[in-house]
């Protein structure tokens, strides 16, 4: 009864954590829709399946060097901005993947879909911002569920939708969601780290950052 009870208060509790779930439920939906049709759509577009890779890895490479500016710019102007930002770069892909008719705007795309994914972390942290750090653990599996939940259904109905009418639908319906979760971050969503408050954005700092990143420190009680 206990786990329930807190279940039940963080859900009823004003602040962002319901309006969090309500997003991420829009953005695991969109997310999913997404990714069941873009290989075929991909593909469709007579991309070789030996390219189909190379613009997964741009995805990633994308994200992974984009990562730690946008995390040290967070911190020192706010996550709202860049959430706003994170939504609005993914929108502006999927209306791209409309658009495609080679891989010109694809690989346009794609990139745009990286830079969306690096401000992940910047979520996370707003997310743990907006709890207390004894339901740390609570908010994490809400937002995480109602990721997931509209995960169960995203992809059969972007299948089914796209087997009927072809993939430009599944895009203009994951841009429509998009869209929604953009309207709620927005209009909603409440700042957690106003510009100002947090330490001031320098290269020396970003430097010195990524060279700890690959040199932590060690933890209490660790063996010497």
């Amino acid at each position: 009864m206990g786990i329930l009870a807190g279940l039940r208060g963080a859900l009823r509790r004003r602040g962002n954590i319901p309006l969090m779930a309500l997003i991420a439920a829009l953005r695991g939906a969109g997310d999913h829709m997404r990714s069941v049709v873009w290989q075929p759509f991909a593909l469709s577009l007579g991309i070789p399946m030996r390219s189909l890779g190379g613009l997964e890895s741009a995805i990633d490479l994308t994200r992974i060097s984009v990562q730690p500016i946008i995390g040290a710019a967070s911190d020192a102007y706010g996550r709202k901005r860049f959430l706003v930002l994170r939504e609005l770069l993914l929108v502006t892909a999927l209306a791209l993947f409309v658009l495609a008719g080679s891989w010109h705007l694809l690989l346009l795309g794609v990139v745009l879909v990286g830079l969306s994914a690096a401000v992940e972390p910047v979520w996370s942290t707003l997310a743990a911002e907006s709890s207390g750090t004894a339901e740390l653990g609570m908010t994490y599996s809400i937002l995480n569920t109602s990721y997931m939940a509209t995960g169960l259904i995203a992809p059969m109905a972007a299948g089914l939708l796209a087997a009927a009418r072809g993939y430009t639908p599944v895009f203009y319906l994951s841009a429509g969601l998009g869209v929604a979760s953009l309207l709620l971050v927005q209009l909603k969503l409440a700042e957690t780290q106003r510009r100002g408050e947090g330490v001031e954005m320098t290269w020396t700092r970003f430097a010195r950052s990524m060279i700890d990143a690959f040199r932590p420190r060690p933890t209490c009680g660790a063996s010497t």
